[in-house]
């Protein structure tokens, strides 16, 4: 987002939103000044904000230095003091990063201009990452004039670091002097377009020179915010990683411990059953190998179904067994029974699922007073 001071915060503010990569306007406006500022604050925080100040403020000029040192960059405003109508301690030096072929770009803005801003970014919360120069900001090339006609105004843009903003009779008068100096390329403007359209469509800030510097310099929000909780956020990461390393640790000592408490039951099967010759899951063997002497001990199936179904007749007294058919080779039991009571052979059949015998009540016969039945037992649980 493009924001478009007039001069000082008490004057009108233009403002636009550029998608570079479609070369075209999102959105547009104008503020009265710079007190209705926050209204944007949303639209900052979801596009890079940038605010543009009218060249004819700020004098666009360089210096040459001896060395590339600190103490030699604050000698700059001394070394300009010939040039500058004010005095140098009520102006701001905003000066180019890095020199070229031993000149520094510099801008020279009056401390009362840039101090208004300073405090009304400050105090409206703005995340503004920079203040440039209107015309100091356009894209530039080296040894060249590059000018932008906007209706009153003309900007120019002289290499890739110095600007100056003009009238249109004043650049008729310059003209022939310019182009001594270089040659001019004229930049299209679109006159559908507003000036700041124009002017968005040829913005190079990563040439320009980004005014808010020393005492001046913004406070970024965001980034801030992100220094603040910079540590928490580390320290936070650190107990996670320590967190996986010790879950990965416990990992290998409980995987350590599986091993030796595996080796250890195959050494007991092996001790056990001597006769094992392999050896895949110890436990599941073990526990098939106990389940075969469980069965012997309790010796053939009829004796189990005997054994376990003694509670259920005693229960159900008036169940009379008669007759005990025991198939071998099919291993099921069939018990012949009769009683006074159809009810009790029912129960008794249910009682000797209860009991753990899996059984099932077959035909029913009935006499005068006697009904005969027959419960067929297929297994004990």
């Amino acid at each position: 987002m493009l924001m478009w001071g007039k001069g000082y915060p008490n004057q009108p503010i233009d403002w636009l939103i550029w998608s570079r990569a479609g070369a075209r306007q999102l959105d547009s406006g104008r503020l009265q000044s710079g007190s209705e500022l926050t209204s944007l604050r949303n639209l900052a925080l979801l596009y890079p904000c940038y605010l543009l100040l009218p060249q004819e403020q700020i004098l666009s000029t360089s210096v040459s230095l001896p060395v590339n040192s600190r103490a030699a960059r604050r000698a700059i405003p001394f070394q300009l003091e010939e040039q500058l109508c004010e005095d140098p301690d009520q102006l701001h030096f905003a000066q180019d990063s890095s020199p070229r072929e031993g000149h520094y770009a510099v801008q020279v803005v009056s401390r009362s201009l840039i101090q208004g801003w300073h405090e009304l970014i400050s105090s409206t919360n703005m995340p503004i990452k920079g203040v440039f120069a209107d015309a100091q900001s356009l894209e530039g090339k080296a040894k060249q004039w590059s000018k932008l006609e906007l209706e009153d105004r003309v900007l120019l843009k002289f290499d890739q670091c110095q600007g100056v903003a003009l009238t249109r009779d004043g650049l008729h008068q310059l003209v022939p002097m310019l182009e001594r100096a270089a040659p001019i390329q004229t930049l299209d403007v679109n006159q559908d377009e507003s000036p700041l359209a124009s002017m968005a469509r040829y913005l190079n800030l990563e040439q320009a020179i980004n005014l808010m510097q020393g005492d001046y310099k913004l406070r970024d929000p965001v980034r801030e915010l992100i220094s603040h909780w910079r540590i928490p956020a580390l320290l936070m990461m650190l107990l996670v990683l320590i967190s996986f390393a010790q879950l990965a640790v416990d990992n290998y000592r409980l995987s350590r411990e599986k091993e030796s408490f595996d080796q250890q039951v195959e050494a007991l099967y092996r001790e056990t059953f001597p006769d094992a010759q392999r050896i895949v899951n110890p436990r599941v063997q073990m526990e098939r190998r106990l389940e075969q002497l469980r069965r012997k001990q309790m010796g053939s199936p009829l004796l189990q179904v005997l054994d376990t179904s003694v509670p259920a007749f005693q229960q159900y007294q008036d169940v009379r067994m008669d007759m005990l058919h025991y198939d071998a080779e099919g291993r099921r039991i069939a018990l012949e029974v009769k009683s006074d009571n159809a009810g009790s052979i029912q129960q008794l059949n249910e009682r000797l699922n209860v009991e753990g015998v899996n059984s099932q009540l077959g035909q029913f016969s009935s006499s005068a007073k006697t009904t005969k039945g027959r419960i067929t037992v297929t297994e004990v649980r």
